[in-house]
């Protein structure tokens, strides 16, 4: 029984959890399951810590303070402090050569372990501690060596470092690649005893009118004297919250608002970005009073602000501020482009809303590349589409009514193909303005009209690739800007005159029934590869002139000369009938016939059949299956039409973007052919 209530004890509390669709703070856990948190948390090792606004699963657990060095010719001395939010690994100053000893935690006896071939002790939080709560370490340890060494591994997360060497402060210490330069610090020592400390700061701020506004700050130090550690006054506007710190320093945004910088002489940029919740009518700088905490390094009294407008958003007239010309100031390169305002402490942005929404959108600009293959049978064709671009109004991509959607890709992610309501179309919601997307789809029904796009959109510009299988021709194709391997597009001027001429030549030779057969012989062989072409001209000119010429020496010889002609009309037609009758009972050996095949596939390579995915989703839900079977297949001619894309209907009813269920079973679609 007791078993009984624990197991309905945990299955309420899972679904307390999923209808929230939060996560149960651990003070509200029931007493009787608080013993269990250790237990549930134990493969989430980085929980407690603070990650990355980017990604959750990169946690940061230490944060360590400046590196104390005191080094003289026998020995050196080290000591630092490290926050830390739950067990983690410290490194420690020193390699395999210069090893620490002594190491002492909050003044007791730690272990040094190899860690990767560096130094390291392995930090235990107190016992029940799982909280987001940090624990301090004092830590330190000495060297032993005969002499000073030229340079010494330090941390990698090391941001500060006060050094010594035979009781001479080293203001500015050479650390390059890990490695502090100890003999290059020591030298440098006489240039910077005259170094005053100063940090010269420009703010520049980039609003983008977003939804939510966001702010992105850029702050440009210039560093001078030694290494140390500043605070600087509220770097974020009132009211916006924090989302990424991009800096080359060690920097954290303290509890007060502050930016707490561990600085080294140099030229520095920290990018700060951060978003407002609300919809805002004017944005101020703040007036930093004497009630604010005190910082090391005074904020400046003006800053430069750009706006990036947002017009299919809302549009805005900025007012409230002087603007500049962004030529004249050190805004960053990127940023010149917008216009910029000059503001000072106490003063505010004040947008004044003109129109929401933008009413006439620029349409959309989507480039379509379509790959097709034809059936063995000719029912039908599989179709690849690639489409690429941005999307500004319909946020619906439907496809026409003679394309059956199998599997279509969203920016890498597979969609849920589904029937508009009330229209029966099908189709994939979009959600972001640029998009690339991949459907593979099958079309079923005559192939001798083919539509450009299949889908209900207009494109700027649009390139199809069509694979016939062996034993099919390209007849023609209209509407189309290049056609480069049809049988139509084939012929020249040159091509139909010499056809023409030898039909003729053939009808008032003999009779006209041998010139009518005679053009329709020479015009169904006349580009076939290895046809012969020109020998008949010379049979023909060889008899016009027998029926001519007097007798003698030249008619003998033309006669010989006709006589050559047919032999090598017979020595090229054999091979040719029999590569043709070849070809026509197994098309899958016109590869092997000709160096220049029009389809290309493996002689012996057998097509696969492909369907889709076997589960009924919904009547909502598109589904078809498509198979392809190898089969020998006469020749036949067709003809592709290229037509003008269905322009896309309205709908007015507005769209759904409720979120899909990540575990709902999404179409796999008909598999592609491998052939060419």
């Amino acid at each position: 029984m007791r078993h009984l209530v624990w197991f309905v004890s945990v299955i309420l509390i899972f679904l307390a959890i999923s209808a929230n669709a939060k996560p149960l703070a651990k003070e509200d856990v029931p007493d009787p399951l608080k013993p269990w948190i250790p237990w549930v948390l134990q493969n989430e090792p980085e929980a407690p810590c603070p990650f990355f606004y980017q990604d959750a699963s990169n946690s940061r657990c230490a944060w360590p303070s400046a590196l104390n060095l005191e080094l003289a010719p026998s020995k050196g001395q080290f000591s630092f402090r490290l926050q830390t939010y739950r067990d983690t690994w410290a490194n420690l100053p020193g390699d395999s050569q210069h090893w620490p000893l002594n190491v002492t935690v909050n003044g007791k006896a730690a272990l040094v372990m190899d860690k990767d071939g560096l130094p390291a002790i392995k930090l235990t939080a107190p016992q029940g501690q799982k909280t987001a709560t940090s624990t301090d370490y004092q830590i330190s340890g000495d060297f032993i060596w005969d002499s000073i060494p030229d340079n010494l591994a330090i941390p990698a997360e090391t941001g500060l470092v006060n050094l010594s060497i035979n009781g001479v402060a080293i203001a500015m210490p050479n650390i390059r690649d890990g490695q502090l330069w100890l003999k290059d610090s020591e030298k440098g020592q006489n240039k910077a005893e005259n170094v005053e400390n100063s940090v010269d700061i420009q703010v520049f701020r980039h609003i983008a009118d977003d939804v939510p506004m966001t702010v992105t700050s850029l702050l440009v130090l210039d560093v001078s004297g030694e290494q140390r550690e500043v605070k600087l006054a509220k770097p974020l506007l009132d009211n916006f919250i924090p989302l990424a710190i991009q800096s080359p320093l060690p920097a954290k945004l303290e509890a007060d608002g502050q930016l707490l910088v561990q600085v080294r002489p140099g030229h520095w940029e920290l990018t700060i970005t951060a978003r407002n919740s609300r919809i805002l009518e004017a944005l101020p700088l703040p007036q930093f009073t004497e009630t604010d905490p005190p910082a090391t390094t005074s904020w400046l009294q003006s800053e430069i602000w750009v706006f990036e407008a947002r017009p299919d958003l809302r549009v805005v007239d900025i007012s409230g501020l002087d603007s500049l010309d962004s030529s004249q100031t050190t805004l960053p390169e990127y940023w010149r482009h917008l216009p910029a305002y000059r503001i000072s402490q106490g003063q505010a942005m004040t947008f004044a809303e003109v129109r929401r929404g933008d009413p006439t959108p620029e349409p959309n600009q989507l480039n379509l590349n379509r790959t097709l293959w034809l059936d063995f049978d000719g029912g039908g064709y599989t179709v690849n589409d690639s489409i690429a671009g941005k999307i500004t109004s319909g946020w619906r991509l439907n496809a026409l009514p003679q394309t059956q959607l199998g599997r279509v890709l969203l920016n890498g992610e597979s969609q849920l193909i589904t029937k508009q309501s009330g229209a029966g179309k099908q189709g994939v919601e979009v959600r972001k303005g640029q998009l690339s997307v991949t459907a593979d789809s099958r079309m079923i029904g005559p192939i001798g009209t083919l539509n450009a796009v299949g889908w209900e959109q207009n494109f700027q510009q649009v390139r199809a690739e069509l694979h016939l299988p062996p034993g099919w021709r390209l007849f023609a194709a209209t509407g189309v800007d290049n056609v480069p391997d049809s049988w139509v597009a084939r012929w020249t001027l040159l091509d139909l005159f010499l056809v023409l001429v030898a039909a003729l030549a053939t009808g008032r030779i003999w009779n006209s029934c041998w010139g009518a057969l005679a053009l329709v012989a020479l015009t169904l062989i006349w580009h076939e590869p290895n046809s012969p072409h020109f020998t008949w001209l010379h049979i023909l000119a060889a008899t016009a002139l027998i029926k001519v010429l007097p007798e003698g020496k030249f008619i003998k010889f033309i006669r010989a000369y006709r006589i050559l002609a047919w032999l090598a009309l017979v020595l090229i037609s054999v091979p040719f009938m029999i590569t043709e009758v070849r070809i026509g009972l197994h098309p899958q050996l016109e590869m092997l016939a000709f160096s220049q095949p029009f389809s290309t596939v493996p002689a012996a390579a057998p097509m696969a059949e492909s369907a889709m995915a076997p589960e009924t989703l919904s009547d909502e839900v598109v589904g078809s299956v498509a198979e392809n079977k190898i089969e020998p297949r006469r020749l036949m001619k067709r003809s592709l039409d290229y037509g003008s894309s269905a322009s896309a209907d309205k709908v007015d009813a507005a769209v759904n973007f409720d979120r899909m269920d990540p575990k709902a079973h999404v179409q796999t679609g008909p598999g592609l052919p491998q052939w060419q």
